[in-house]
C-alpha cells in the first residue's frame, strides 16, 4: 500500500443550512448524491462552459470539504463569495489545519475511503495536522499512478478558462450528472455531450527522449494533433487528435513533441 500527502491541494470548507443548494446550482455533479457515498468529484466552469477548477466534496457532519488546488486556492474562494449574495453559508480556508492524502495497493488503510473517479486510483481521505498518516510515497509516485489511468490533475493538465473538461476524461471520471438541473456552464455540456461533439481526448503516452514540457505542441507526421500536458519520468499525459492518435496507434507510429518520441495509449476506460 502506498499513501502520499497531496500538498498541492488545499482544504476549503462549507457550512451553513444553504451549503448544499449553493453547490448545486455552480458544479458540474449533484450533491445531493454525497449523502450517499460522503464524497464527490467534481469541477467548477466558467459560464462559457470552460474549465476553471476541479476538487473532491468530502462530507463531515455539519460541513462540506473541497479540495482545490492550494495555490489557486483564493481563485475559487473569490468565485464562491461572487456567488453567495445572501446565501447562509461561511467559507474558510482549512489548508493549514487539514491535508488531503491518497493512497493505493491492494487493501483499504484505516480511515480512507474510495475515490470517486476510478476504482484503481484507491482511496482519499482528509486529516487534521495532528493526525496525519505516515507517508511512504511521493508526489511523483501519485503522479505516475494517475498518469498511467488516464486521470487528470487540475490546472496542471487542463488550460483554466479555455479546456473542455469533456476532453480531459471528466465523465468518465464521475464528475458529470446530465439530469442535476442548471449550473454554470451546463448549456456547452450538455450539448457536447448529447451531440457527441469530442474529438481530441486526454491519453496516457510513453515517452522516449526528455519529457516535453506543458503546452509543446505534438504531430503525427506534419500534422498538428494536440499538445503536452503533465509527465512523471517517462510517462505522460496529452491531448490528443483520437481519430489520428488511433490511427498512429494501428500504424505503430509514434508521435513526435520537440525531440521526444511518444507513444499513445487509451485509457483503459474507454
Amino acid at each position: 500500500m502506498t499513501s502520499v500527502f497531496l500538498s498541492h491541494r488545499g482544504v476549503l470548507s462549507l457550512q451553513g443550512e444553504d451549503r448544499y443548494a449553493f453547490l448545486q446550482g455552480l458544479i458540474t455533479n449533484d450533491i445531493h448524491l454525497i449523502k450517499k457515498t460522503g464524497i464527490l468529484f467534481s469541477a467548477l466552469l466558467s459560464p462559457q462552459g470552460r474549465f476553471l477548477h476541479d476538487f473532491f466534496i468530502i462530507e463531515r457532519e455539519e460541513t462540506l470539504y473541497l479540495t482545490p488546488e492550494k495555490e489557486r486556492l483564493p481563485d475559487l474562494l473569490s468565485i464562491l463569495q461572487r456567488y453567495k449574495l445572501r446565501s447562509r453559508l461561511q467559507l474558510t480556508d482549512e489548508s493549514v489545519s487539514m491535508g488531503l492524502f491518497a493512497a493505493w495497493g491492494e487493501t483499504c488503510p484505516p480511515s480512507f475511503i474510495p475515490d470517486p473517479r476510478l476504482k484503481e486510483m484507491g482511496y482519499v481521505e482528509l486529516f487534521s495536522v495532528p493526525d496525519f498518516p505516515k507517508e511512504n510515497g511521493s508526489l511523483e509516485d501519485y503522479d505516475r499512478h494517475r498518469i498511467e489511468l488516464g486521470v487528470p490533475d487540475g490546472s496542471r493538465d487542463l488550460i483554466v478558462d479555455k479546456a473542455i473538461v469533456l476532453e480531459n476524461n471528466y465523465h468518465e471520471l464521475q464528475a458529470m450528472h446530465w439530469e442535476k438541473g442548471c449550473y454554470l456552464g451546463q448549456e456547452l455540456m450538455a450539448r457536447t455531450h448529447h451531440r457527441g461533439l469530442i474529438r481530441k481526448r486526454l491519453m496516457p503516452v510513453v515517452i522516449e527522449g526528455v519529457a516535453p514540457f506543458f503546452g509543446t505542441e505534438i504531430f503525427y507526421n506534419e500534422e498538428k494533433i494536440g499538445s503536452m500536458k503533465s509527465s512523471a519520468g517517462d510517462i505522460g499525459l496529452a491531448l490528443l487528435q483520437i481519430e489520428t492518435a488511433t490511427k498512429a496507434l494501428e500504424e505503430g507510429v509514434p508521435l513526435k513533441a520537440g525531440e521526444a518520441l511518444l507513444w499513445p495509449s487509451l485509457p483503459k476506460f474507454l
